[in-house]
């Protein structure tokens, strides 16, 4: 089949074109069964992206193409050279790329209504469902790959792929934070491809930023290089907080958002610090995910029109407090085996908290608590 789109693309001209092939199987397609291939959409079609671009370059030629069927192994010269070719195509260690590209203008129509019976439909819809889920089974594997080049180059060990999906399910992850990490790995929200390649035509502009001159909004994008306020300001009130840990802070990747779990955190003797390690993947986590649904508000909600910077604070810090106040309630005996030792939260939130030094050692029944800078508060406020 490849060899006639070939052909096609080679011979585009008003010339007279003929084709001599031993497969029965491709006169048939181009040819005996086109009309009702077409009328059925290709549903249930074997190779059928390969043949409808041979289709529409057959149709853009202007010269007529004639077929003639030669019989396989039976001295025909040209037959003989082209299984030769062939054969010395398949010994190759590497495939050769490919040239697909065709204007499909003159290409194949869509299916026809009245051509198609229930079972045909129901075909399609499977062979529609299995092309997604290809699409997003490649999305995957190409964010793992991601994740552990990223956790690679800032924990110096890249987790590997049990683990990371592992690490989404973490306890110290609300279901909802589960979720946004899950879904976000798998490339399974309706951004970017979605629209571009999945729905196209007029709804493609929608997997574009139109505040980031229409770069393609993707998940890095949108956690990490969004100019449209939220990420930036979000990041950056993160990084006070880190700084106070006693840390020195890098840009979270796309990677060191997804797998925070797996961040590993040492002190100068090589020892670990649970605390700090808790602490990181909450900041990150909350962080990452209130720009998510910042980002699905602007672009749901509100017309793409972006919230104030000072906004962005409120609600960030209105999150980390939250989360904060969850810990604290979670200390509680009546939990249980789910409750959190109290030590921990203490070690988790020690350093990041507002006139720390005035607190109680054990501040978990206190009023008051919250998370934040003392500067940064009294600076917005003036």
């Amino acid at each position: 089949m490849y060899a006639v789109l070939e052909a096609a693309k080679l011979f585009p001209g008003n010339e007279m074109l003929e084709i001599l092939t031993d497969s029965k199987y491709v006169i048939k397609s181009l040819i005996g069964n086109l009309r009702v291939n077409e009328d059925k959409g290709y549903i249930g079609i074997a190779n059928k992206e390969l043949l409808q671009l041979t289709v529409a370059a057959l149709r853009n030629r202007q010269g007529i193409t004639s077929f003639q069927w030669v019989k396989g192994h039976q001295g025909n010269q040209m037959n003989e050279e082209a299984d030769l070719l062939a054969g010395l195509g398949s010994d190759k260690n590497y495939p050769t790329q490919l040239n697909l590209e065709v204007n499909v203008n003159g290409g194949t129509s869509e299916a026809k209504l009245q051509a198609l019976n229930q079972a045909t439909v129901y075909r399609g819809i499977r062979e529609a469902r299995l092309a997604t889920a290809k699409h997003r089974r490649e999305a995957t594997k190409s964010i793992i790959k991601t994740i552990q080049a990223h956790m690679s180059d800032s924990n110096g060990e890249a987790p590997n792929e049990a683990q990371i999906w592992r690490a989404t399910k973490h306890k110290d992850f609300s279901r909802q934070m589960r979720y946004f990490l899950w879904m976000a790995i798998h490339y399974a929200y309706k951004i970017r491809k979605y629209w571009t390649l999945m729905i196209g035509g007029e709804y493609a502009d929608r997997g574009l930023c139109r505040h980031c001159n229409n770069a393609i909004e993707d998940m890095p994008h949108i956690l990490t290089q969004c100019q449209t306020p939220g990420q930036a300001e979000v990041w950056e009130m993160a990084k006070e907080l880190w700084i106070k840990k006693g840390h020195e802070w890098r840009q979270p990747w796309i990677g060191d958002i997804l797998a925070c779990r797996t961040r590993m955190i040492k002190n100068d003797m090589g020892e670990t610090q649970h605390g700090d390690m808790r602490f990181w993947r909450i900041l990150v986590a909350e962080s990452a995910y209130l720009i998510w649904k910042l980002r699905c508000a602007r672009v749901i909600q509100d017309g793409n029109n972006p919230i104030t910077q000072v906004e962005v604070r409120n609600k960030w810090r209105k999150a980390m407090n939250e989360r904060l106040d969850l810990d604290r309630k979670m200390t509680h005996k009546r939990h249980g085996k789910r409750a959190i030792k109290t030590g921990i939260v203490l070690e988790t939130w020690k350093e990041v908290l507002k006139n720390e030094h005035e607190l109680p050692k054990d501040w978990i029944d206190s009023s008051g608590v919250l998370v934040g800078s003392d500067q940064h508060t009294h600076r917005e406020n003036g």
